[in-house]
């Protein structure tokens, strides 16, 4: 008799990701990568820095819609450009297309001010002198004690420079400057104060 069998071919499983949206460094702690697929049951990835050493990797982790790449953790990643490649497995373990997406960490931006003079309480301005990096706007806040006294915002930043605060109407005291910049990606330096 003749002898007979059975043969399946398996699906190959597809994958597409999603852009993935820029985060700042110091302020994110994660990327978030959004994929669609078709008859994966598991996923693979790793990210590359510009030199194209991996930075970051995972195998066989259960499939969803998203995963979490830590940016921090166990070293934090430097402000760069950086290339993710991905695969899913079926069940049968048929292997997709690798996929690629950017993921771009922007710089964060850093603000300093600073020696003030001190003046009399007659003097009309005061010269505040500032030096920022990857900065595009700065704004400040001017308080005596707790209590605020005027404030600036979205005011256009050079690498160095200064801005005059009108006095002649303060009272005579202490005040207290903080200052932050942001970056034309929307960073946010940390706050300075003096």
């Amino acid at each position: 008799p003749e002898a007979t069998t059975t043969l399946e071919v398996y699906p190959r499983p597809t994958l597409t990701i999603n852009p993935i949206s820029a985060i700042c460094y110091g302020e994110a702690t994660k990327a978030t990568v959004s994929y669609s697929h078709t008859n994966g049951s598991k996923y693979s990835y790793t990210l590359y820095n510009s030199a194209s050493a991996p930075v970051r990797n995972a195998s066989n982790q259960p499939i969803g819609a998203s995963f979490d790449v830590d940016v921090t953790s166990p070293n934090a990643l430097p402000a760069g450009t950086y290339t993710l490649k991905m695969t899913v497995i079926s069940e049968h373990d048929c292997v997709s297309e690798e996929k690629t997406q950017t993921l771009t960490i922007y710089p964060h931006p850093t603000i300093a001010i600073g020696d003030i003079a001190n003046v009399c309480r007659t003097e009309a301005t005061v010269t505040v002198p500032y030096t920022t990096t990857d900065a595009a706007t700065y704004e400040y806040r001017v308080l005596k004690g707790s209590t605020p006294v005027t404030d600036a915002s979205a005011q256009t930043a050079a690498a160095s420079g200064s801005f005059n605060l009108s006095v002649s109407t303060w009272s005579a005291g202490v005040y207290t400057i903080k200052m932050t910049s942001k970056s034309a990606n929307d960073c946010t330096s940390d706050e300075v104060e003096k």
